[in-house]
């Protein structure tokens, strides 16, 4: 199927973009929108899109004229590169589209990769010696299930994911079913009938003067829980769903803080990658908190280090917009990565929740207590609290507090409860004779 006129039809000035000369995502998205709706035209194509990971870098250290000039000459390396079929567009924060189509489709891993060998022999020369340029592609198949732009973007996105989770050794990170369509419907049921359960995890403090803090999860109702939250969520991000999900649970998470005038009670909210790259759900959460501006102060939200590295050049908005509501922000996963302390300059965190693996142990291994000791003085240093999370063993409770870990979070403390009930109050005697008090 040749798409090539119709997209050389168009003249108009504002579909382009002015420094690359490709089409806008606007434009770009609306083609391909046009393109999921031919049912009666099967069509092998692919979206691929490309991130310069480290672009923000670059531009730091040549500045933003030399930057945008090596942005020029990338989008010549592009479309020197790419065949005269493909459709691209640039995206927002150093992030190019292109739709490939039949043979390309087919070929896509090759064509990309090919790309990629392509930018770093052509820009070697343009960027600090200090720096290689980096750059990662997700591909999305377009097919039956792929029911608009805004999906193939997100699974596109989650294939990054995939990709940097891949590299980072993570085990167990993705998960695969055969149905996935089964649970897109699930969720989209539950989300119509407003039918997710909810459940609060008291996190307790051992070290500072902290408020009361829960964290709010959700799940499907008790007949589909033997799908993990995990695997939903993941299917949810890939069919950008997530982002309608985070605007459930932070409207049930304002209704609860409305309902519970204890000054101090924090909540703590996850918030997907769908939302992170998405201006509209910053909008949409800033008409939401209008009159609720010390709501909002009450409020932490949960963005996990993956997604951090996989939406670097969105980092900057994401922090300007949570400081100017007066919201928290907490990074989970904290660790999970290769030297997690270089991304700390992307945003304006408060807190961090450490990785389960960097504590998983810590009763038995006297090097991992020596290096999560280390860390948390380098965090603390930072002005960061630290919270260990999957805490299982009282007995571990101490040597956390002797690493200087702030708060804590487990079932040895509280399983997951319908209400965001605790007795933050309660006195606790550990093994070895430290007293602390919830």
């Amino acid at each position: 199927m040749d798409m090539q006129p119709q997209y050389q039809s168009s003249t108009d000035a504002n579909r382009r973009d002015p420094l690359t000369g490709f089409y806008s995502r606007r434009f770009f998205c609306a083609r391909l929108d046009s393109l999921l709706k031919k049912t009666d035209q099967p069509v092998s194509a692919t979206l691929a899109l490309l991130q310069l990971e480290n672009f923000y870098q670059i531009r730091r250290w040549v500045g933003r004229p030399e930057a945008d000039l090596l942005l020029g000459d990338i989008a010549a390396v592009l479309k020197r590169s790419l065949p005269e079929t493909v459709m691209v567009c640039r995206c927002e924060h150093y992030e190019f589209a292109a739709l490939l189509i039949d043979e390309c489709s087919v070929n896509a891993r090759l064509l990309t990769d090919r790309i990629k060998h392509a930018l770093f022999s052509a820009v070697a020369d343009s960027i600090p010696p200090q720096l290689d340029l980096k750059c990662a592609v997700g591909l999305a198949r377009l097919d039956r299930h792929a029911r608009s732009a805004d999906v193939l973007f997100a699974t596109a996105r989650h294939r990054l994911s995939a990709a940097f989770a891949g590299a980072e050794g993570l085990e167990g990170w993705q998960f695969s079913y055969p149905d996935e369509q089964r649970i897109v419907r699930m969720l989209k049921l539950a989300l119509r009938e407003n039918a997710f359960a909810l459940s609060y995890q008291a996190i307790v403090t051992i070290s500072g003067d902290l408020c009361p803090a829960f964290e709010l999860r959700c799940a499907l109702p008790t007949a589909e829980r033997k799908i993990s939250s995990a695997a939903l969520f993941e299917v949810a991000v890939q069919n950008a769903l997530a982002s309608e999900i985070d605007r459930w649970m932070l409207q049930h998470a304002l209704e609860t803080l409305g309902q519970r005038p204890d000054a101090g009670l924090r909540l703590t909210v996850n918030l997907s990658h769908n939302s992170l790259v998405s201006p509209e759900f910053f909008a949409w959460l800033r008409r939401k908190l209008t009159n609720q501006r010390q709501l909002a102060r009450r409020l932490v939200l949960q963005i996990s280090e993956i997604d951090v590295l996989i939406a670097q050049h969105h980092m900057r908005f994401v922090s300007d917009q949570l400081e100017q509501l007066e919201i928290t922000l907490c990074i989970k996963h904290f660790g999970c990565t290769e030297d997690p302390l270089r991304y700390l300059p992307l945003l304006r965190a408060h807190y961090v929740r450490l990785d389960a693996r960097l504590t998983d142990n810590i009763s038995h291994d006297p090097q991992q207590r020596t290096a999560l000791a280390a860390l948390v003085t380098k965090l603390r240093k930072r002005g960061l609290l630290v919270i260990a999370s999957r805490v299982e063993d009282m007995r571990a409770i101490a040597l956390l507090w002797k690493a200087g870990v702030n708060q804590v979070q487990g079932f040895s403390m509280q399983a997951p409860s319908p209400l965001p009930n605790f007795d933050f109050g309660e006195q606790v005697n550990l093994p070895c004779g430290t007293r602390w008090r919830c």
